[in-house]
């Protein structure tokens, strides 16, 4: 079985590449002069940043120390996205929007739209990978126009070469590696040879830039090595396997600049490593989430969806997982926290269903969304509420402990309490990461919910136990060790010192600003890195009067009341965002009929086109709801206002 599930994997590595989406609306771009400049990206499935730090100062990682600790620029704390595994960690870093904003909420998930579950670790499900890509937060921008393609670097730099090389996110690449599968599924699945992909990947990209003429040369090469998170489920962090394969992405890294100064355009490069997550060591205990639920009465399915089930359970053996409830007899309406909460536990008097399972040693955390539209984070140390909104396309939080709870995270989160952060201020300020065990939490978990696709509970498990099967090492939860990658960058344009706090999302934008390409703030969660960047290019800021604004709706939110006074100073910021939402709440029941009209005839049907179609259909009518609610919400306010 588990030969199977290895070959499965490493056919959704390399397969991933030549997998273009099912577009039912693309989107024409035009070719955008771009700086003279060329990218390199080396994405490391599972790299442990300590253990990589631990290797550089004992010499024997010399080019990346070269590259990255003398001449380069690195975040000391970076983070990727919960939940911390391959899928929604590769795309957050290609499109610089986080899973519950990119149609990619987890390694599998439940398609209540069709009724099956999505498996991207999966001959079937692999297909689906860039397919399923689609960025929320266009949506809610006023000025857009709809499209169902995905905005990637690839398609940001279109109509300019580009090679993706093993990079599972591949849309709208020019050129793919690898072109054959059955070697790398025989040495990976077979013979446990997982270095073998990482050699290749670095072969085939070394070959293919080397045959390439200059004017063809690629402008963004991105490769991926995926055999540290194989090794690392079974191995210690620093076995001599592990060691030689960092040692061997040193040696890419040589032989790239090699060959780009004798290109000569090496001092036209820039070049970036990161990885999609982290990972910690584990003990010798396990859980099955389909057992512990059984206990409770509820026949639970994992990864699979059949009419007599009462719960599903995805997300693979990793350290986080989904339980998706029955709702209604045909699986099509989403659960919140409070349909678990009504499930009374059959082991505990006086409990019910989530008390218990937040009772077992082994889950350390439980998300979900409300049906107020909170995202509560529980742990066994209390609740915290995370409220969310936008003005002016930037995201403004709440975080709150109800009364008689204590605070789920550490003291150091304590002043998070009651606090509201931009989007700005959230990247810049350590408050979010530093002595945090759970960093970037407030905006992690709340944002895993906008797109309506993550319907159900998350949970994350207790670093010393495992789903179902012991391994050494596993990723997956909302930890420190889990989310911290490295970001590190060097090159051409890039100014070269150790910074605060970054995260994986930012590199889109900070990549496109490279490029000087204009890139709509209102489209992506992360932000250019400005403090890196030699000529750093002009980033917007929230005004004063947005942020009074956020606190005012806020405050709506929570209580249904205006609780904060309403100064006449706000009333034409409060016109001009009614008008903004006016216009995004008529964009997207356009959109939806326009949906209707051209693909109504196959929304039934089982083709690529009609799943795509029935996704897209559930994703419209759930930003109508919620557009429809913030637009209701703005007339009062503005109403109010004298």
């Amino acid at each position: 079985m588990k030969q199977f599930f290895l070959l499965g994997s490493i056919f959704f590595l390399v397969n991933c590449a030549s997998n273009r989406a099912v577009e039912l609306y693309p989107l024409k771009r035009e070719k955008a002069p771009i700086a003279d400049r060329y990218v390199f990206m080396i994405v490391l499935d599972g790299p442990r940043v300590e253990d990589m730090e631990q290797l550089v100062h004992e010499g024997k990682l010399p080019t990346i120390r070269s590259t990255f600790f003398e001449k380069g620029a690195r975040f000391k704390d970076s983070t990727s996205v919960f939940p911390a595994s391959s899928a929604p960690g590769h795309q957050a870093i290609m499109t610089g929007v986080f899973p519950g904003r990119n149609g990619v909420p987890a390694l599998s998930w439940l398609d209540r739209s069709g009724k099956n579950v999505v498996e991207y670790l999966s001959s079937s499900g692999l297909k689906r990978l860039n397919s399923t890509l689609f960025n929320f937060r266009r949506l809610f921008n006023p000025t857009t126009s709809f499209s169902d393609t995905p905005h990637i670097l690839y398609t940001a730099l279109s109509g300019h070469p580009t090679f993706n090389s093993f990079e599972q996110a591949s849309f709208g690449a020019t050129r793919f590696q690898p072109k054959f599968l059955l070697p790398f599924g025989w040495e990976y699945a077979m013979s446990h040879n997982y270095e073998y992909t990482d050699i290749k990947a670095a072969e085939k990209t070394i070959k293919t830039l080397s045959k390439t003429k200059i004017e063809k040369f690629p402008r963004l090469t991105v490769t991926a090595f995926y055999t540290l998170d194989m090794l690392l489920h079974e191995e210690e962090p620093l076995s001599d396997r592990v060691v030689d394969t960092y040692r061997h992405i040193d040696v890419y890294l040589r032989e790239l600049q090699k060959l780009l100064e004798k290109k000569k355009i090496l001092e036209k490069s820039v070049f970036i490593l990161t990885g999609d997550h982290g990972f910690h060591v584990t003990g010798k205990k396990a859980l099955s989430l389909k057992k512990l639920l059984a206990l409770e009465g509820m026949n639970a399915e994992e990864a699979a969806l059949f009419d007599d089930a009462d719960a599903i359970v995805t997300g693979r053996a990793i350290s986080a997982n989904t339980l998706y409830l029955k709702a209604d007899k045909k699986w099509e309406q989403p659960a919140f926290l409070e349909d678990w909460e009504a499930i009374p536990s059959q082991r505990k008097a006086g409990s019910n269903i989530v008390e218990t399972l937040l009772d077992h040693p082994g889950i350390e955390w439980i998300l979900g969304k409300r049906k107020d539209g909170s995202v509560e984070a529980r742990s066994k140390k209390g609740r915290a509420l995370i409220w969310h909104t936008s003005v002016n396309g930037e995201d403004f939080y709440r975080y709150e402990i109800p009364a008689g709870s204590s605070n789920p995270f550490e003291p150091a989160s304590l002043s998070l309490n009651k606090t509201r952060l931009s989007v700005v201020e959230r990247q810049k300020s350590g408050t979010l990461f530093k002595g945090n065990g759970h960093p970037d939490v407030l905006v992690l978990a709340s944002s895993l919910f906008d797109d309506g696709r993550a319907e159900g509970i998350y949970t994350a498990l207790n670093p010393a136990w495992n789903i179902r099967r012991i391994k050494l090492g596993n990723h997956g939860s909302i930890d420190r060790e889990d989310i911290r990658v490295p970001l590190w960058f060097s090159g051409d344009g890039i100014k070269p010192g150790e910074y605060g706090y970054g995260r994986t999302v930012d590199i889109y934008p900070t990549v496109a600003a490279l490029f000087d390409l204009a890139i709509d703030t209102w489209d992506t969660d992360g932000r250019v890195l400005t403090e890196i960047l030699l000529e750093p290019s002009v980033v917007g800021k929230e005004s004063a009067t947005e942020e009074a604004l956020a606190k005012i709706e806020l405050d709506f939110i929570r209580t249904g009341k205006l609780l904060s006074s309403l100064s006449g100073g706000l009333k034409g910021e409060a016109e001009k965002e009614l008008k903004r939402r006016l216009t995004v709440e008529k964009n997207i029941r356009g959109w939806e009929q326009q949906l209707l009209d051209d693909y109504g005839a196959v929304l039934e049907k089982s083709s690529k086109k009609g799943i795509k179609a029935r996704q897209i259909l559930r994703t419209l009518q759930h930003a109508g709801k919620l557009a429809a609610e913030g637009r209701e919400r703005m007339e009062v306010i503005a109403g109010e206002i004298e």
